[in-house]
């Protein structure tokens, strides 16, 4: 689920948090609840336009639990954008504990920009502001559309390389629902009613 280097890392006391009943460790929705947490934070981290009129809703997760997370620990959250294209985002998420450095969860969020009145989904104004954001505090490129700013590519890798190309058809086929994830748990989702996915199209959300 997870790749490339991790910029933002945040540390966050545990404590008063839900645990599994009558254990010591932390349940998934817990971690899930952390990533949330920060994204904030990264969101100052990385200058990232602020917005209330449109906001930033989370439509799908996808999480893989590895190890317990004990309540008098601390968590070590990581995030990282992976991709930016009008409108939507889509987060990577490593968790770790702060006592051992050992990973705990690997979590993936997408995210569909949406008015807050009216609740539909819709491109802020400034996206190329906030696109233009992500982009330059982001280590590694990321997917985007064409008309965002490019990615840095280290290593001479410019946006129109075969390397980026590749990395864009990736995603490309995890968003159709080639993730090479799929046997892991997946949490969420969006649907409307009768289950069927909303879709950004139309105006509205999309579950992916």
């Amino acid at each position: 689920m997870t790749t490339g280097a991790f910029r933002f890392e945040l540390r966050l006391p545990v404590r008063d948090t839900g645990s599994f009943g009558g254990t010591p460790f932390f349940h998934g929705g817990v971690m899930l609840a952390l990533t949330e947490i920060v994204l904030e934070a990264y969101d100052t981290a990385a200058g990232v336009p602020s917005h209330r009129d449109v906001l930033r809703f989370q439509t799908y997760s996808e999480m893989r639990y590895l190890g317990p997370l004990r309540w008098d620990d601390a968590a070590i959250v990581r995030l990282r954008c992976t991709e930016a294209r009008a409108g939507r985002l889509r987060f990577e998420c490593e968790l770790a504990a702060a006592s051992s450095g050992a990973l705990v969860a690997r979590i993936a969020h997408r995210y569909a920009c949406v008015n807050a009145q009216s609740g539909r989904a819709e491109t802020p104004a400034d996206w190329l502001a906030i696109a233009a954001a992500i982009h330059a505090y982001e280590p590694t490129p990321i997917a985007s559309d064409s008309s965002d700013p490019p990615s840095p590519c280290p290593g001479g890798r410019g946006p129109g390389s075969e390397g980026a190309r590749g990395q864009q058809r990736e995603a490309a086929g995890e968003r159709e629902g080639g993730s090479p994830s799929q046997e892991e748990g997946r949490v969420g989702g969006s649907s409307g009613p009768q289950g069927r996915p909303l879709s950004v199209d139309g105006g509205e959300l999309e579950g992916a």
